[in-house]
């Protein structure tokens, strides 16, 4: 499907310039998340999971945005099991994906995607958001 992206340059590059690599492809294509989306299902098993979890922060957010709910529990959950320290990089992100995961009956990747909160979002203004939300899962 994405037969322009310099694949094997991604596979050969040390993971930090793999993501230079990938924001410059990501700049020209016509179709962002279905280039994160090809990404990210290829580098999903791999032993390292840093590159795969890059994806998943940059590509969540935008299966939120599109309401793809059921999609973006499914890589939260790939990643929570792959990389017990997976977050998103905004708060709100990851409070709405909590929230996606309590009302689908989830609670375990809810409580797993809130747990450190604190630790992970210092002096957050979501801070009373989340401890309201772990409240309402721990009932």
């Amino acid at each position: 499907r994405s037969t322009l992206f310099p694949y094997t340059t991604l596979f050969r590059s040390p993971y930090r310039t793999a993501w230079q690599t990938i924001s410059t492809h990501l700049a020209q294509s016509a179709d962002p998340a279905a280039e994160l989306r090809w990404l990210y299902e290829r580098t999903s098993g791999w032993p390292d999971p840093r590159l795969a979890n890059r994806l998943a922060q940059e590509l969540l957010p935008r299966l939120l945005a599109t309401r793809h709910t059921g999609e973006a529990l499914d890589i939260a959950r790939a990643r929570l099991k792959t990389d017990a320290d997976f977050r998103l990089p905004a708060s709100g992100d990851l409070l709405n994906l909590a929230r996606l995961a309590r009302d689908a009956g989830d609670r375990p990747t809810a409580r797993a995607l809130l747990r450190d909160f604190h630790r992970f979002y210092p002096d957050d203004s979501q801070r009373a958001a989340a401890d309201a939300l772990i409240q309402q899962i721990d009932r």
